[in-house]
């Protein structure tokens, strides 16, 4: 992963060093030239990292070139990191003129002892870094410029096409393994069948662990608790928990799923396997596993079931579905030729098949000639190649990408990766460049994503009502490929006593396992960038001084991200605040009453997410200050009643959800000013009297989630302005009155997908305007007065969701028959007038017989 990280460093620390305030300290300081030299070395080096990435294997000098050229930048980024931002806060502070204030802020200290140790440090690092490109000369090395990606395809199924792709040719297996299961008399091993709907029925409770590498009684059945429960048993010895695991499976049916065992002691199988009797008769344990070692281990008395390849014939059905355009097959017999020997190649693997389809779409023949011939030319075909496939398909990822990838083993196995959480921990850690001077990082970020996505890197794809992914996750075997490609950077601690590496850069801790000796490790950890400390839920709450905290953010002065969740602190130390190049600031499910009033002295912070501290009463002014924040996410703190920082001020916002919270009364007077925003969530806003003025100024918003329409300053018409909107909510006040909805202009929301209407008073039927929202996808209706919903609704060709809540006076549906043809859901609830009629038996049924899923009550 060398060339991905010294990408991301030499770009950073080249955009740093072009920075107005980098550049104006070192005109006053005169060495201007000393930075534009080292800017044009970062730049020289720059351009043959990739030629010298392709030959680290087989050089060894190369391999350590890498190593060395590596420690030099990330000493260079954090140094001219800090210099930049230093400076730069004395110009926002006081907005005068850039050349004035460096002096301003230089003034502060002992000027030329200041200027003669920066400028020492430049010269340091420049020797360093002309030494590396000097030494880089004996290899001659190609120059070959990072070329950007592929632009970002759309497929014509908006949702997730990997899992249909992943069960082509497993029907045959399937149905073996559910004649396993459900057979009384046998026990299996097996995955594939764990969400099936009969599966569902035939077993009481149904556990899925992800046992991975290391197979440790105690945490197995920690998980497994957690799993049945959803709650973690506290601090408890083995005796305890093995007790709770007997309340558990006694006298129940049920079907645990060990996935990816890696265990090979017998004696600690035959332990779990006793804990796990007296249970009711037809219980099931399937495994899943690839070690034939572990198979041979387990098998007493189990049947045994080895998944093998796809058939040829499935297996191009795969290839050929990711890597032809529509019909593009029958116009190249060439490709078709050399597609079926790749495949081949690849032994009938459905992840290596899918990794190299995604990777070959749209791309020259000859592009699938040099895979053929070249890169799989030693590869004889074999499962145990399966990896290889996949380190190939790692290597044709732009950098960035590559980095992001490699990022994600930070992560533990089986991990629901959050898309917008990832997106923003990639930011924060300065993978993302815009590809246009108009993108932003987020859609930039999101750009990424989705080629990661379309080259099978993620899998298991959930998305909202609006489309949009909110989570996936990633197949073991690719998640093996991102710890192998990212060394010593990334390291999972989950449980047992291990220590990180003192040269990791990325690390997930969690604590509630881990021993007092890798707890006080981590204040030695200096290089570190990222720290995901906690739990989630349903794990115990581990109880960490205070102290223990100021200690360690004392220690880690290069974080970039730090998370802290699921752990037992009152109070959140003001050292958290000295963390000058820290960009991402997540304190979630904590019991602290506040913030230090020192938050705003983080002078780099974008995301800053205080989410479900039911004991936060208050966001200390001056947050205001935080003028590169990106995201502000208060969601879920009921507690909380004042926000003193004037949020109209942070004029980088890209994001703000401030939902349930129902003591809060203010938001801010106005908020015109946040002209960046695409996200805003006001749902579950309690005391919420009336709206901020200045909506109609916010045309980048594509969610608004809780518009309270009818009071002052919140005329319906500002929305006639937010034409990127693809979400909307519309909520009432009891006394309002609805005609404010005609004066929305809907033909302008021609990108709405999902429109919800509140409690909405004195509506007999739908707005008329609705009809040109030909992309609406999901309608929810709450209104009491509603008496009828219009025949021009077929209008809405695109509506696959509909929900009517609360509509007592809503006499029947309209007379079209069938009713919306491309309808999924229809959702009647409270309306008992329609509720007769939609019976199997009522006059309404014909209408609605042909919608999948009908929820009446």
């Amino acid at each position: 992963m060398a060339e991905a990280i010294l990408f991301s460093l030499a770009q950073n620390l080249i955009q740093t060093l072009a920075s107005e305030a980098l550049q104006a300290a070192a005109s006053i300081w005169a060495f201007r030239s000393d930075l534009q030299r080292l800017k044009a070395t970062t730049n020289a080096i720059n351009n043959v990292i990739l030629d010298a990435e392709d030959r680290q294997a087989e050089e060894h000098a190369v391999q350590d070139w890498l190593k060395r050229l590596k420690a030099v930048l990330y000493i260079a980024d954090d140094l001219f990191d800090e210099y930049a931002t230093l400076a730069s806060r004395k110009t926002i502070t006081t907005g005068n003129k850039c050349s004035k204030e460096v002096r301003l802020f230089f003034s502060k200290y002992n000027q030329i002892y200041l200027a003669i140790k920066v400028s020492r440090q430049i010269k340091k690092i420049r020797s360093e870094l002309d030494d590396i490109e000097n030494d880089g000369g004996r290899y001659s090395f190609r120059v070959r410029y990072n070329e950007p990606p592929v632009t970002t395809r759309r497929r014509d199924d908006e949702h997730s096409y990997i899992h249909e792709d992943e069960v082509i040719g497993r029907e045959h297996d399937k149905e073996a393994i559910m004649r396993m299961l459900l057979d009384p008399a046998e026990t299996t091993l097996a995955q594939v069948v764990y969400n099936d709907e009969a599966v569902r029925n035939e077993f009481h409770v149904r556990l899925w662990i992800c046992a991975s590498e290391e197979f440790d009684i105690k945490v197995i059945i920690q998980k497994i608790l957690k799993s049945a429960t959803n709650t973690s048993p506290d601090n408890q010895d083995l005796d305890q928990l093995q007790s709770k695991l007997r309340q558990v499976v006694c006298d129940k049916k049920y079907l645990l799923v060990l996935d990816d065992v890696w265990n090979e002691s017998r004696e600690e199988w035959l332990k779990l396997r006793r804990l796990l009797v007296g249970c009711d008769k037809g219980s099931k344990i399937l495994v899943t596993t690839r070690s034939h070692i572990v198979a041979d281990i387990m098998k007493d008395g189990i049947p045994r079931y080895d998944l093998k390849g796809l058939s040829a014939e499935k297996s191009w059905s795969l290839f050929e579905k990711l890597a032809f355009k529509h019909r593009q097959e029958q116009q190249s017999p060439s490709l078709v030729k050399i597609g079926k020997e790749i495949v081949e190649k690849c032994g009938n693997v459905p992840l290596a098949i899918r990794a190299l389809a995604s990777y070959l779409y749209d791309r020259e023949e000859e592009v699938w000639l040099a895979v053929k011939d070249k890169e799989l030319g030693g590869i004889g075909g074999q499962v145990d190649a399966t990896m290889e496939v996949l380190k190939l398909s790692y290597s044709h990822l732009w950098s960035p990408l590559k980095q992001c990838f490699a990022y994600c083993s930070v992560f533990p196995k089986d991990y629901y990766f959050k898309k917008e959480e990832l997106v923003r921990l990639w930011i924060a850690q300065g993978f993302v460049f815009p590809s246009s001077l108009g993108q932003s990082l987020e859609d930039a970020g999101h750009d990424y994503f989705m080629r990661l996505l379309e080259r099978c890197f993620f899998q298991d794809v959930d998305r909202d009502r609006l489309g949009n992914i909110l989570s996936c996750k990633m197949h073991d075997l690719i998640h093996d490929l991102a710890q192998r490609v990212a060394g010593e950077e990334t390291t999972c601690i989950e449980s047992g006593s291990r220590n990180p590496d003192q040269g990791v850069h990325h690390l997930c801790f969690c604590p509630s396992s881990a021993s007092n000796e890798s707890m006080s490790s981590l204040s030695s950890l200096r290089s570190l960038r990222t720290l995901l400390f906690g739990g989630d839920q349903g794990y115990e709450t581990v109880v960490v001084s205070d102290s223990f905290f100021d200690g360690l953010f004392s220690s880690l002065k290069r974080l970039r991200v730090l998370e802290i969740r699921w752990i037992e602190i009152q109070t959140v130390p003001s050292s958290v605040c000295k963390l000058l190049h820290l960009r991402y600031l997540s304190l979630d499910y904590l019991p602290i009453k506040s913030l230090p009033a020192s938050v705003q002295e983080i002078p780099n912070l974008q995301t800053l997410s205080v989410t479900r501290c039911n004991n936060l009463t208050e966001v200390p002014a001056g947050v205001e200050k935080l003028t590169s924040l990106r995201l502000l996410d208060l969601r879920g703190n009921y507690s909380l009643v004042n926000i003193a920082a004037d949020i109209s001020k942070l004029t980088n916002l890209r994001h703000l959800d401030l939902s349930l919270c129902p003591k809060l009364t203010h938001v801010a007077a106005d908020i015109s000013t946040l002209t960046n925003l695409t996200f805003l969530d006001l749902r579950g806003f309690g005391s919420l009297d009336h709206m901020p003025s200045g909506v109609e100024n916010l045309t980048k918003l594509r969610r608004l989630w809780g518009f309270l329409a009818g009071s002052i300053g919140s005329s319906l018409a500002a929305i006639n302005h937010l034409t990127a909107l693809e979400g909307l909510l519309i909520y009432f006040r009891e006394e309002a009155y609805s005609d404010q909805l005609e004066t929305v202009r809907w033909d302008a929301l021609n990108r709405l997908r999902v429109l919800y209407f509140g409690k909405v008073y004195g509506m007999s039927t739908l707005p008329v305007g609705l009809w040109h929202l030909t992309t609406l996808r999901v309608l929810r209706v709450l209104c009491p007065d509603l008496i009828e919903l219009p025949e021009w609704i077929h209008c809405l060709l695109s509506l696959e969701i509909l929900k009517l809540f609360e509509c007592p006076k809503l006499k029947c549906l309209p007379e079209e028959n069938p009713l919306l043809p491309r309808l999924k859901e229809l959702w009647i609830i409270g309306c008992p007038l329609v509720k007769e009629r939609c019976k199997p038996d009522g006059e309404d049924w014909p209408k609605i017989q042909h919608i999948p899923k009908v929820k009446i009550g």
